[in-house]
């Protein structure tokens, strides 16, 4: 195993350790220039020992490329690279065979560029390969030419690596008929794939990707396509496990204590575990199998460059996409009830037909926290895996503080259009609201939250009010949690404050009939009377508290009426007495 280096320059009076890699090295470079590389290739090995067919799925900026860049140069038998790694020293027979690497990184907005995208990482690959001039025109016939080709020149079979294969859709997916289309490209071209590897003209084959989409042939014609994404023995494939941490950068974790000891700006730490805990807090967390956990790589390497806590992968890797679908269905975040995933839904899904739960946990911004029924997959030999996958449930989180951090007051700011707004002033208005069940309080600070949205983002529901409040609430690190499932039905929220206190919720709006203008207050306040009535009454007729009963918490209920944009009404009051007589009974 490469091993960082770590000496202490007494004329500099700091530690020198091994120089990090940045996101634009490739794997020859890193190695050529005696960069960090975190040593990947044992799983590396246990992927490509047997020929086989495989899919991973992992978020942006989480070391694919890196993964794939290492197998290029594997299959290219550059052994040279990989001297002193784990797989140099292992029963690796090293062989060289012909590689076709592909990145589906381009401009997706018509057909043409799509297929113009495609072409050009072709011929690139061609050219790689020694044939610059391969025929075809269609990215399908282009593939087939110069898989065969390479076949005929070679004598052995080809290697096909592809990274983001699912670009072409996912950049789209807030145009539907574009993705639509670009669907279709993608279907005619991986049709042609499977029609190589029918063939046996392919050695290996490994797809990357976020999202898993129906119809574009890899999925749905793809028989033998194993899908190792939540698969435990790849957990650690990309990502740094914690083992990997400590092996490659307790000697950067030195450097930086020793920073932060010397100047004064920095948070104060006085040992190394104090530090690691912070990082782990930060930039751990993300589990694919609800067992092992691995840091983000992007994050923990930019943290130790720029030497501070920051929102690194975050800032970064966020795809525009997701908050274009946000701002298009701000109602998904008061409609799911639970962050509960199975892995039914991580089956390929029709074009347009992602919701929110799965989009955050493909996108990074969910992880699995542990299995709710049944076992994670971890099985000796991947062949072993049963393609019809049971259907297991697992809870969701928020990885860590980076994403915690950020992800609510980025969405707040998505969905009111405005980069400025102070939710820090607003924190103890409401605190102190909830704490003192003042009604006039917390209507006051409500209200000021909708006055951030414009009029023109602002639709006339429930859903969108509900989730303005939810997400702003959230962003000021309360214990709010929407939908929520009671023996009777389901009702808007519960807020958890203080620890000891639960507080049951329902939303009510109503649109303001502003006609005739003379008597418009009297309407408003007319309306904002029968909305949190309504509220009230729907709280304690279908008895949400019910669930909270024989437990040793204080339990309050909290109406909540808006009428038009930003007006706003609540009623704090008590669970009703008889529902105490009533729970008895069912006892």
């Amino acid at each position: 195993m490469r091993k960082n280096l770590l000496f202490y320059n007494f004329s500099a009076r700091r530690f020198i350790v091994q120089k990090l890699p940045s996101s634009s090295e490739s794997f020859p470079e890193i190695i050529k220039q005696n960069l960090l590389y975190v040593d990947k290739t044992e799983y590396i090995y246990n992927l490509i020992k047997p020929t086989r067919c495989l899919f991973l799925s992992r978020p942006r900026r989480f070391g694919k490329s890196i993964l794939l860049g290492t197998m290029v140069e594997l299959f290219k038998d550059n052994r040279d690279l990989f001297k002193g790694l784990w797989i140099d020293s292992s029963d690796y027979k090293f062989e060289k065979f012909p590689v076709v690497h592909l990145n589906m990184s381009g401009n997706f907005e018509t057909v043409e560029l799509t297929r113009n995208a495609i072409v050009t990482e072709l011929k690139t690959a061609a050219i790689s390969n020694g044939l610059p001039d391969i025929g075809g025109s269609t990215p399908a016939e282009i593939l087939k030419m110069l898989v065969t080709t390479l076949v005929q020149k070679t004598g052995k079979n080809v290697v096909v690596l592809i990274d983001e294969y699912d670009e072409p859709i996912r950049s789209e997916i807030n145009n539907l008929d574009q993705a639509q289309r670009n669907r279709k490209e993608l279907h005619a071209f991986y049709s042609a794939l499977k029609s190589l590897s029918d063939k046996s003209f392919l050695h290996f084959l490994f797809v990357t990707g976020v999202t898993k989409f129906a119809q574009t042939s890899v999925f749905s014609v793809f028989n033998n396509l194993y899908d190792i994404t939540m698969t435990a023995k790849y957990n650690g494939i990309c990502g740094f496990t914690l083992e990997e941490f400590d092996s490659y950068f307790e000697d950067h974790l030195h450097q930086i204590l020793e920073i932060f000891k010397n100047e004064s700006i920095f948070p104060k730490y006085s040992t190394i575990d104090e530090l690691k805990t912070m990082v782990l807090k930060y930039y751990d967390g993300y589990s694919w199998d609800g067992l092992d956990r691995v840091l983000n790589p992007f994050s923990l390497i930019q943290f130790f460059e720029q030497k501070k806590f920051a929102k690194f992968w975050f800032n970064s890797a966020t795809p525009t996409f997701l908050y274009e679908y946000i701002i298009r269905h701000p109602e998904d975040f008061t409609t799911a009830k639970e962050y509960i995933f199975t892995e039914e839904m991580f089956s390929p899904v029709e074009v347009g037909q992602l919701d929110l739960v799965n989009l955050f946990f493909q996108t990074g911004y969910l992880t699995i926290d542990h299995a709710i029924e049944g076992e994670t997959i971890n099985v000796k030999n991947l062949d072993q895996i049963d393609p019809e996958r049971s259907n297991k449930k697992f809870l969701l989180k928020i990885p860590n503080l980076e994403v915690e951090n950020a992800l609510n007051s980025q969405l707040l700011k998505y969905l009111t259009g405005k980069t400025r707004y102070n939710l820090n002033s607003l924190v103890p208005f409401i605190r102190k609201a909830l704490a003192d069940y003042d009604s006039t309080l917390l209507a006051s600070a409500l209200s000021q939250i909708l006055t951030w949205v414009s009029y023109q983002e602002q639709p006339k529901t429930e859903k969108y009010h509900h989730a303005i409040i939810a997400i702003a609430l959230k962003a000021m690190n309360f214990n709010f949690t929407s939908e929520i499932s009671s023996p009777e039905a389901i009702f808007d929220f519960k807020l958890e404050f203080p620890p000891d206190t639960i507080i049951v919720g329902e939303f009510k709006y109503a649109k303001l009939n502003a006609a005739p203008v003379k008597t418009i207050e009297q309407r408003r306040q007319r309306q904002l009377k029968n909305t949190v009535k309504l509220a009230e009454s729907q709280i304690i007729n279908r008895r949400y508290a019910k669930i909270y009963f024989g437990k040793d918490t204080k339990v309050k209920c909290l109406a909540i009426g808006i009428v038009g944009r930003t007006d706003v009404a609540v009623k704090f009051f008590d669970r009703p007495n008889e529902w105490e007589f009533q729970y008895k009974n069912d006892i």
